[in-house]
């Protein structure tokens, strides 16, 4: 669920309304596309603790790395970096950092391009990785992975490809 508003209880009330109305078995994460501060992200993440969320994404800016990693050490769940991660040199620094628990897959190139199909609730998407293993351990981490139907085609670069 998108978050993010001044005061964080617009949000926190919706987000615990959502729970209760969809019961316990929908996986539920927050995404504040960097909108609170970091004490804001740690009070509203505080309460919604009994919520069972799965991540939270983005809560606060990147460039405030003391206080995103001092929430990354508040939080009980993980907390992804996704836009703030443009490129290896920003992925390199959330890590270094310790200001983020994972990096949104499609950030770090693993996840090459995706593409929704119109018309349905599906999508194809391309991996970039090295082993079957790896892809794997990809996709079973994905938090929808119990529900989804998975069909894969190995590929390879065409000889004949402009690079």
């Amino acid at each position: 669920m998108k978050v993010g508003r001044r005061p964080a209880r617009l949000d926190t009330d919706v987000v615990r309304a959502l729970r209760v109305g969809l019961g316990d078995d929908v996986e539920l994460y927050v995404d504040a596309n960097r909108g609170w501060s970091a004490s804001e992200s740690a009070r509203a993440m505080q309460e919604m603790s009994d919520l069972g969320l799965t991540f939270a994404e983005e809560l606060c800016p990147a460039d405030d790395v003391l206080g995103r990693r001092w929430l990354v050490q508040q939080l009980d769940v993980p907390f992804i970096a996704d836009e703030s991660v443009a490129t290896p040199a920003d992925v390199t620094r959330e890590v270094l950092a310790g200001s983020a628990n994972a990096i949104s897959l499609q950030r770090s190139g693993r996840w090459a391009h995706l593409w929704r199909i119109v018309g349905e609730y599906a999508n194809v998407s391309i991996f970039d990785v090295d082993s079957n293993e790896t892809l794997h351990e990809l996709l079973s981490g994905l938090p929808l992975f119990p529900y989804m139907d998975i069909y894969v085609t190995p590929l390879a670069p065409h000889p004949s490809a402009i690079s």
